[in-house]
């Protein structure tokens, strides 16, 4: 078990893809780590292993934060663990096509639920133990957020209010705690990824895709940069300035 000694990070979604590569990279710069997953049980057990394989302590916890009931859940566990919680990885995501009205409309609520309401949730209830030791929020947010992605009307609408979130939150939370985001472009090639998602990378500036590590390490970044608040930084190989 950890001790009240031990720098703690949560990040949510920690089982698969970028949110496996962030908890790593943080565990091997010394946090230990709440690995939070939702249904991807296997996987975030192998998160844990890599986190515990870094020489930090790994805490599963299971939780689904497409309900308010789950992000308390989540929030009461990170709470009970002794040691001090300094950083808020707030990267737990939903990403599917959504290509008619009556799509936008059907799946509307889930996508804020989970995209922004949840980071704003989870932030707010854990700002008592992240003021105790000035730390900081980063949340994952996406270059679509601020160009629209076409087929992902309410993809799109809540990651740009997440992104308005974490600049927000940068100006209410400041001076005690520091809140910024990573805009992640063609990190890695997303599940079922089809001729549609080669011709968007062929639109990168740098023509291939930067890994997962690449945005773990922006994170990283973020966790100790003292005099950085409420910055979005784009990860995304040159995408953002050729659209």
């Amino acid at each position: 078990m950890s001790n009240s000694n031990s720098k703690l990070a949560v990040v949510t979604g920690a089982g698969v893809r970028l949110g496996k590569a962030t908890a790593v990279k943080l565990a091997q710069s010394g946090y230990d780590v709440v690995v939070h997953y939702n249904s991807s049980l296997a996987p975030a057990q192998e998160t844990a292993a890599a986190v515990e394989e870094s020489g930090s302590r790994a805490h599963l916890v299971q939780a689904d934060l497409s309900t308010e009931e789950g992000v308390d859940d989540l929030a009461k566990a990170v709470a009970g663990n002794s040691a001090e919680l300094h950083v808020l990885v707030n990267n737990a995501s939903i990403f599917y096509p959504t290509g008619s009205p009556e799509d936008w409309v059907e799946n509307w609520d889930k996508f804020q639920m989970v995209n922004l309401k949840s980071p704003f949730l989870l932030s707010v209830k854990l700002l008592p133990l992240l003021r105790e030791t000035k730390g900081c929020i980063v949340n994952i947010v996406d270059i679509w957020a601020r160009f629209p992605l076409r087929r992902f009307l309410p993809y799109s609408v809540a990651k740009s209010g997440l992104e308005a979130l974490t600049k927000s939150l940068a100006l209410e939370l400041a001076p005690d705690i520091r809140v910024n985001g990573v805009s992640p472009g063609a990190a890695l090639p997303p599940p079922n990824s089809d001729d549609s998602m080669d011709k968007m990378l062929s639109q990168v500036p740098l023509q291939r895709y930067g890994g997962a590590d690449s945005i773990a390490e922006a994170v990283e970044y973020l966790a100790r940069a003292q005099y950085v608040t409420g910055q979005i930084i784009a990860v995304d190989g040159g995408r953002s300035i050729n659209l």
